[in-house]
């Protein structure tokens, strides 16, 4: 946000305060609007700064959103792998049981004295063969035991981990919105507070010179280069001409910067995300000179739509709507082909 200059305090003598008195009532009505003009100014500039700020937190808004979304799906996995943990280790631990109170009741191995007391010296290799096969199968099964429980805490503790890490984001998301919230009433507030004139001089500075008073006749000529599938999605982006800008909205009727593309792009079945950022490095990276229709014009926390004939379609900020504007009066750095 762009500071007021302060005031400078000075302590003025008599002598100055009777003459500053004097020439103020020489000056001529006209003169007095010097002050609210720069005022104006400020405003209008301070207006500018909020707008673009609110966008650039409008789109960490949208990553953490995609990111929430990732952690969720690993939580669910993670806990569901958790449970069939502990619910396979709860069955190994039922079948060891059962095992053993089984083999004690029905064993024919009997005691030390009943093997060495056995009839015949193979009576009791046989029994001693038992033996060991019963001790073998209960270690194999207790291994298998405190396998179980050291995969159900290493899963469980998974869990935790991945439901902790989406509850951070969840925060962070919240905080994003809050913070957009507190900031859009005074937004809105001084946008309001302008005239026509103005109006149009701060939507200038923040996304461009709009190319035509009747942003709906803006259209592209097919065979200007671009795929079929690319400039079906510019035509789709230029059907939204006049749509409001709304913060994290991906149409039909309202969209940010990133969502437009998004809904552009679904019109022709391709899914991007919903984020600036994410958006730029989906396809192929071009410099801008070298852009063609439909690929994504991208500049830090703000994408656009190329569409020929150095013009851009784009949702500009807060305050304003979707339309087309020349692509050199914004600072895009790259350029990036989705199809």
């Amino acid at each position: 946000m762009v500071a007021k200059t302060p005031r400078v305090r000075r302590a003025l003598s008599v002598t100055a305060i009777a003459t500053s008195c004097a020439v103020g009532l020489l000056i001529a009505p006209g003169a007095a609007h010097a002050v609210p003009e720069k005022d104006a100014e400020a405003i209008q500039q301070e207006i500018v700064q909020t707008q673009h700020d609110l966008g650039i937190i409008a789109e960490e808004y949208n990553a953490a959103k995609i990111e929430l979304a990732t952690l969720s799906d690993a939580a669910e996995q993670a806990q569901a792998a958790a449970d069939d943990a502990l619910a396979k280790l709860e069955d190994e631990q039922t079948a060891l049981t059962e095992t053993s109170v089984g083999l004690y009741k029905t064993s024919s191995v009997g005691s030390a004295t009943t093997i060495l007391s056995g009839s015949t010296p193979q009576e009791v290799i046989d029994k001693l063969s038992t033996l060991a096969q019963v001790s073998d199968y209960h270690g194999q099964s207790v291994a298998a035991l405190l396998a179980g429980q050291a995969e159900a805490d290493t899963a469980a503790a998974a869990a935790e981990q991945a439901a902790a890490d989406a509850a951070a984001v969840e925060k962070k998301l919240a905080n994003k919105k809050a913070d957009i919230e507190a900031k859009l009433p005074k937004l809105e507030e001084q946008l309001e507070s302008l005239d026509a004139q103005e109006r149009e001089a701060v939507m200038a500075q923040a996304g461009g010179h709009a190319v035509a008073d009747d942003e709906e006749s803006v259209t592209v000529e097919s065979g200007s280069g671009g795929s079929a599938t690319a400039q079906e999605a510019v035509q789709a982006a230029l059907s939204r001409q006049g749509s409001p800008y709304v913060w994290a909205a991906a149409g039909p009727s309202s969209f940010d910067c990133s969502g437009l593309i998004v809904w552009a792009y679904a019109q022709v079945g391709i899914s991007l995300p919903h984020q600036s950022e994410m958006q730029a490095a989906a396809g192929q990276s071009l410099p801008v000179s070298q852009a063609a229709p439909g690929d994504i014009l991208w500049m830090p926390g703000h994408v656009g739509m190329y569409i020929g004939n150095g013009q851009v379609v784009h949702a500009p900020t807060f305050g304003d709507v979707v339309r087309v504007v020349p692509v050199g009066e914004m600072g895009w750095q790259s350029a990036t082909r989705i199809a």
